[in-house]
């Protein structure tokens, strides 16, 4: 993200940071894939350097889907609990994207 502000002018980092944090808010990777493809193209006018990096870095870009599938982020979301003073855990498995699970079910590491 900070090289990608590198090439903003000061005046519309903000509003630039902002059109790219919507590709990490969304719920599924093709839904990440299409909103960094409409933010590539928003962004094409007036600042074409940070819509072609966007474009060439798609795949690390949506890397993290693929972590928000796996079983570390049960686990990370586990640690949260232990360590959150908000105790809210509907609302932080929300906004990670994670389907609420029974409380009985335990996650952790096995094999090595």
């Amino acid at each position: 993200m900070r090289n990608l502000l590198a090439l903003v002018p000061k005046r519309v980092q903000t509003a630039t940071a902002a059109w790219v944090r919507t590709i990490f808010a969304q719920p599924d990777p093709a839904s990440a894939r299409d909103q960094l493809r409409k933010v590539a193209r928003v962004l094409a006018a007036k600042l074409p350097r940070v819509s072609e990096l966007l474009c060439s870095a798609e795949g690390e870009i949506l890397t993290y889907m693929a972590v928000l599938d796996q079983p570390l982020a049960e686990a990370a979301l586990d640690e949260h609990d232990q360590t959150s003073e908000s105790g809210d855990r509907a609302a932080d498995r929300s906004r990670w994207h994670l389907p609420e699970r029974p409380s009985s079910v335990a996650v952790g590491w096995s094999g090595a």
